[in-house]
């Protein structure tokens, strides 16, 4: 099934956001969890990641988000949340299973 693009940024705009309905919403109507923003090169993992959305970050790796998934430059989640000193989201992303070194 091809996934709609509209639909993909809608999901992660509010990914982004932390806007958990909105997210769930758009998963059941079929976005694509590891959508890639064209401009940014974000999934929406990563997209919560930068914003400091923990529990976003939870949210979207229980859903089966793929971590591997990073940004233009190649930066996953752990990197984001370091470059941009976001403790919680590390922690959140730790606990949820990623790797420290990969």
């Amino acid at each position: 099934k091809k996934s709609d693009p509209e639909l993909d940024a809608e999901f992660r705009a509010a990914a982004a956001s932390g806007k958990w309905e909105d997210m769930d919403e758009a998963l059941r109507d079929g976005a694509d969890i590891d959508s890639v923003d064209k401009q940014s090169g974000q999934s929406a993992l990563m997209a919560a990641c930068l914003r400091g959305n923990h529990e976003a970050v939870t949210f979207l790796l229980k859903k089966g988000a793929d971590w591997k998934v990073g940004e233009k430059d190649g930066y996953t989640c752990l990197h984001g949340a370091g470059f941009q000193g976001r403790p919680q989201v590390a922690e959140a992303a730790l606990a949820a299973g990623l790797p420290v070194s990969e």
